[in-house]
């Protein structure tokens, strides 16, 4: 036997709303939905880039990201507002929320095997929530050591003709310099000996 109808529900058909909220939606589908910016996250399914439309001013859809506060209030927990009239049920809900995810994040860890540990200790070094600020500081200092190391390992590259005469005359005009000074140091001590200790 088929439920009954609510009388909003009759209303609605009444009216023809379901029709033409359907025709709304197969519209968009097929006139805007196409032309929305798409994630482009990595699926778990597949590994394919997620095709999903993203949160309005953000890269990422609502699955992967794109509903996380940016900027200073990365991955920091949202309190509802005070003035709103079920803050108390939305705050328990939210700390409910949060230990059920705090739970969850220390199965995940346990089931880790070492590697994907350290894997993510590594992650997590360069993604700890607040301050965009001061999550770009290690990541900076990593990519600066990177950069060292890559110089300091690179080979030296060799010297063009150019270069090597400009140094071979700069090493003569050194040495000629110094040749002149020390001759010019002998002559000074030379004259101070001649002038005997009376003069």
């Amino acid at each position: 036997m088929p439920k009954k109808r609510t009388e909003r529900q009759q209303a609605w058909s009444r009216f023809g709303l379901p029709q033409a909220g359907r025709a709304a939606l197969a519209e968009f589908n097929a006139n805007v939905r196409p032309f929305l910016q798409r994630c482009g996250a990595k699926r778990r399914t597949d590994g394919e880039p997620c095709q999903a439309p993203v949160v309005p001013g953000k890269n990422r859809c609502r699955w992967h990201g794109g509903l996380v506060p940016s900027g200073d209030q990365w991955h920091k927990l949202q309190w509802p507002k005070g003035d709103a009239k079920d803050w108390q049920k939305k705050l328990n809900a939210k700390l409910k929320r949060d230990e059920r995810n705090r739970r969850r994040k220390e199965r995940r860890l346990a089931e880790m095997s070492p590697e994907e540990r350290a894997k993510y200790d590594e992650w997590a070094k360069y993604h700890r929530p607040g301050s965009k600020i001061e999550r770009s500081k290690p990541r900076a200092a990593k990519n600066a050591a990177v950069a060292f190391k890559a110089s300091a390992e690179a080979p030296e590259r060799p010297v063009s003709r150019e270069i090597a005469e400009l140094q071979a005359q700069a090493a003569y005009l050194e040495a000629e310099r110094d040749r002149y000074r020390s001759l010019a140091l002998a002559e000074q001590e030379q004259s101070n000996e001649d002038r005997g200790v009376f003069s």
